[in-house]
């Protein structure tokens, strides 16, 4: 990752962040539907 504003670059592993972004999807999943389970979801 690179970002121009810091002029430094990060080098990230992979499979760290595939399973980071699988443990939120599963997380931002779980509160949805029980959002939805609950009849809390507010639609837009």
């Amino acid at each position: 990752m690179n970002l121009k504003d810091n002029k430094k670059s990060y080098d990230s592993n992979e499979d760290e962040w595939r399973i980071f972004i699988e443990d939120q999807l599963r997380l931002a999943i779980g509160d949805a539907s029980l959002d939805i389970l609950n009849y809390t979801l507010k639609r837009q």
